[in-house]
């Protein structure tokens, strides 16, 4: 289930992404899902 919140808040990090050609692999973007895993994670 972990992996599943990682994925998907790292998916939702480019929702905001107006132009396909800014779609690409971002360490900030990776980063800022694993926190938002992490801290849902800790509130259950």
């Amino acid at each position: 289930m972990i992996p599943t919140s990682t994925i998907a808040m790292y998916i939702m990090m480019y929702f905001d992404t107006h132009q396909w050609d800014h779609v690409y692999f971002s360490e900030t973007r990776a980063y800022m899902g694993a926190g938002l895993t992490f801290i849902v994670r800790l509130r259950n």
